[in-house]
């Protein structure tokens, strides 16, 4: 996989190619320790899922380990490969 260093600009034309495999994506932060394919680092925001009314009625192909905010039972809404699950 490659990856891109230099500065934080999307498509700069002044970003060297590094071409050592990186292990995942950190984004709000230079750097972190924690081990995933994503980190998100911040110390005063939160991520912040799509809001989707009904989703059980409103996805039509969902993928396992799909997760959203149902605006109608105001919960968040998981699916888990055969339903959805919703944790309040």
């Amino acid at each position: 996989m490659e990856a891109f260093i230099g500065c934080r600009k999307l498509n700069c034309c002044c970003c060297k190619r590094d071409t050592r495999a990186r292990e995942g994506v950190v984004i709000g932060g230079p750097a972190s320790t924690a081990d995933g394919v994503l980190v998100l680092e911040s110390a005063n925001k939160a991520m912040i899922l799509p809001r989707i009314n009904t989703p059980h009625l409103n996805v039509k192909n969902p993928y396992p380990g799909m997760m959203c905010y149902d605006t109608a039972s105001k919960t968040l809404a998981v699916f888990d490969g055969s339903v959805w699950n919703y944790w309040k």
